[in-house]
Formats: structure tokens, sequence, C-alpha cells
């Protein structure tokens, strides 16, 4: 069972000093101290030292950081992140707002993040699907933008109609046949090709 320690700064002007000396007095051993300069917003595979560190725990460690948002700038980030290490049976210690998953109000702290965190993501898909409803009903059309205008769909038709072979009336439009097949259906659903 060992003790592991991230300390990070955003940029290469800052100093870890504060955060490695906070690690070292709580235990963690300096050749265990996984250190960074980088911004917070980067993805965990970005930043390196985090990953590496993440690969390196196992089942039974532990990892502190001084600060909770030295591990990521996002809420979901953060839960992300200790969901992952929990399903692999490493433990996380945040000393500046004392939390610790080892203890069970450590744990009841997380479920209770991840339970806004859910409900942060509810409300977004809400305020969308409210946004998209609000544009159908003044006339804007949703989902992806059309590869043939209406007046290129009914030329199409036309071509079709004249005996072309519906490659060649892709060809002609540059889209393939199934593009065509959906813009002569918007247009006039009952023509089959």
């Amino acid at each position: 069972m060992t003790l592991y320690g991230y300390a990070r700064v955003s940029t290469k002007g800052q100093n870890l000093t504060s955060q490695t000396d906070a690690l070292l007095k709580a235990g963690v051993a300096k050749t265990n101290i996984y250190q960074e300069k980088m911004s917070g917003v980067k993805a965990i595979r970005e930043r390196q030292s985090l990953d590496h560190l993440l690969q390196t725990a196992k089942a039974g460690d532990t990892i502190m950081v001084h600060r909770l948002d030295r591990l990521g700038r996002s809420l979901s980030d953060l839960i992300k992140i200790i969901t992952d290490l929990k399903a692999q049976g490493v433990h996380f210690v945040s000393l500046s707002e004392n939390i610790d998953t080892r203890t069970a109000i450590g744990e009841l702290f997380f479920h209770i993040a991840g339970a806004f965190a859910q409900y942060e993501r509810s409300l977004i898909q809400e305020r969308v699907k409210a946004g998209m409803q609000a544009r159908k009903a003044e006339g804007v059309e949703m989902g992806p933008k059309k590869k043939l205008t209406e007046e290129q769909a009914t030329a199409a038709l036309k071509l079709l109609e004249s005996g072309m072979h519906v490659r060649d009336v892709g060809g002609v439009f540059g889209v393939s046949y199934k593009t065509i097949q959906r813009s002569i259906d918007r247009i006039s659903p009952q023509n089959n090709l």
C-alpha cells in the first residue's frame, strides 16, 4: 500500500514547492510525488505525469493532492478520475478539503458530488432540448445541413425521370446514391429509386 502525491501548477513560472511540502508533511515519500506544470483543463492523456501516476497506482494505494483543483478543473473530470480510481481499488485524499475516500464521510462526499454532476448534466440536456424546440417553433430546420437544396433535388428527380442512371445523377451533383434518394424522398416521398 503506497502513498503517492500529485502536484500541479498551470504555468511554467509558478512554483510547486507549497504543494510538495504539504505532501511530504502528510507522509508522501519524495520519490512518490508526481509533478506537472500544465493547465488542469488539458485531457488526462496530455498530462503525462498524472496519466503515469494513474497507471502506476494499484489496489490499496492512495493518491494524495494538496487541493482538489490540482487534480482536475471541472467537477465532471474529478468525478471521472475518482470513480476510475475507486474501480481500481485506489484511494484518494485531498488535504485542503479534508476529503479522504478511505473514510465513510469521504465516500459520502463523492456520492453527493456525483449526484450534483448528474444533476448538472440533466440541466444541460433540458436546456438543449428547450433551445431546439424554440428554434423549431421559429421555423429553423434542425439537424445536419442538407447536401442538396430543394431545387437541386427537383433537378435530380427530373434527370432520373428522363432516364439517367442514379449513379450518373449522383455524379452530376457530387453526392452518393443515398443522398439522391433522401433528397428526392424529402420533396416527393412517393418516388422509389
